[in-house]
């Protein structure tokens, strides 16, 4: 799968996302899907977002973020159209601040992440 090559199926080992992510669950809380993202990825429990954001050039460089459903405020859907960008954005609204998480187009659909997150804070 490449990184503009996009993954027609929409079938990637997320096993290893899986396994980082599990240490950060609290009790009760199950992994529901996880999307890749450009160099990490976003996941959906069953109470909360979580996606990470990895530095390029930088391996062990990585944030860790967590957005209780509860605390969305509005999610946006950005389509980038133009010709050297192959992007598709979501920004995540919290009262603590925005959120831009930014996918891949061919490997992700992000109509779909967007779709997810508006039953979860619906």
């Amino acid at each position: 799968m490449g990184l503009f090559g996009g993954n027609k199926d929409k079938s990637y080992d997320t096993s290893k996302m899986e396994a980082e992510i599990k240490p950060f669950l609290m009790v009760g809380e199950e992994i529901e899907k996880i999307y890749p993202l450009i160099i990490s990825y976003f996941c959906i429990t069953n109470k909360r977002f979580i996606f990470t954001v990895k530095y390029i050039g930088k391996d062990e460089d990585e944030s860790f973020y967590t957005i209780p459903h509860k605390n969305v405020v509005s999610v946006g859907y950005i389509k980038n159209h133009t010709k050297f960008i192959n992007t598709s954005d979501i920004s995540i609204d919290t009262a603590a601040g925005k959120y831009l998480v930014q996918f891949a187009k061919g490997i992700t659909d992000a109509q779909e992440v967007y779709n997810e997150i508006m039953k979860k804070i619906i």
